[in-house]
């Protein structure tokens, strides 16, 4: 399997689903459509990632590997068809919850598709402030999910993850999201924590301005000379951080 096929199933997996857990509290049609759900679905690559997502009262919990309880076994042979199923090329083979498969093409597809909805945006789109603060949200949640998954099996990323000091950066978006990230040599894990506790970090100055330098919009030198960015702190933990950002748009679009 190329290390493409792998990164691309644990971005899936790892960072892309992670946005879930948001958008059942973000968008009032799916908070709804979820609110009376109690179902776990794991999804389960041979020799491969494991994810699973549990909507409960009304919330969703997404995380690596199975919860206790799961209700729904989805199957696949490999990361590449994995992969083909996120790109709506295949289907899975259940191996739990036949009863289910109705309401997963029914149901929980609607969830799936309205998070493509927010994660492909367009300049009209952009242009409404709800939507262009949930697709900001998601970017950032992708981003920082992907970067255990990138440094862990892109070649140049694992040089850098090398290394990396113990030490945490905390992105701030002023009256927006924020992600705190935990480091030490060949670590990163995305985790809870806030300014005071960071060695690092880099405050944006609002939603549009974060929503055009996650995307590649506009590149942090520019956006500091403006002041659109600050740093505080360890600046080389962030140097170091960038790097592995930069592999991400490698594996997805």
């Amino acid at each position: 399997m190329s290390i493409e096929e792998k990164i691309k199933a644990g971005l899936n997996l790892y960072a892309v689903i992670k946005n879930i857990e948001q958008l059942v509290i973000l968008d009032p049609e799916i908070k709804e459509l979820v609110k009376n759900w109690n179902i776990t679905i794991e999804f389960k690559v041979k020799k491969g990632p494991d994810a699973s997502i549990r909507f409960k009262d009304g919330s969703c919990k997404v995380k690596r590997g199975k919860f206790n309880k799961t209700d729904v076994v989805l199957f696949f042979m490999s990361e590449a068809h994995l992969n083909k199923m996120f790109d709506g090329n295949a289907n899975p083979i259940p191996l739990k919850g036949f009863t289910k498969l109705g309401f997963l093409d029914k149901e929980f597809s609607k969830v799936t598709d309205k998070l493509e909805y927010y994660l492909k945006p367009t300049p009209e789109l952009l242009s409404d402030p709800e939507y262009l603060k949930i697709n900001t949200i998601f970017t950032l949640t992708t981003a920082v999910n992907a970067l255990p998954v990138i440094m862990e099996f892109d070649p140049k990323a694992k040089l850098t993850g090398s290394h990396l000091t113990k030490g945490s950066l905390f992105i701030n978006v002023e009256n927006g999201p924020n992600a705190f990230i935990n480091t030490d040599t060949n670590y990163i894990e995305v985790s809870e924590g806030d300014s005071d506790t960071a060695t690092c970090e880099m405050i944006i100055k609002d939603i549009s301005i974060a929503n055009k330098f996650f995307s590649g919009g506009v590149d942090i030198f520019s956006a500091l000379a403006k002041q659109d960015i600050k740093i505080v702190g360890q600046t080389y933990l962030l140097d170091n951080i960038g790097l592995i950002l930069d592999r991400i748009p490698i594996y997805v679009n």
